[in-house]
């Protein structure tokens, strides 16, 4: 082999690594702030709200 092949077979590999990379990184879960699927859904915490006792009949929620 020579060094020009071995170079350019090194640049190849570089190449592929990098859209490896670029391709496991797009798959995260983690690579939106979307909830897109049953995957995401399963990650999120569970939540409760409870109403705040002892408040008048006319208290209402803001934003």
């Amino acid at each position: 082999m020579t060094k020009g092949s071995a170079g350019s077979i090194r640049v190849r590999l570089d190449e592929i690594g990098r859209a490896f990379d670029d391709e496991l990184a797009a798959c995260n879960d983690a690579a939106d702030e979307r909830i897109n699927g049953p995957k995401d859904a399963a990650d999120l915490a569970p939540l409760q709200v409870v109403a705040r006792g002892n408040l008048s009949d006319e208290a209402t929620g803001r934003r």
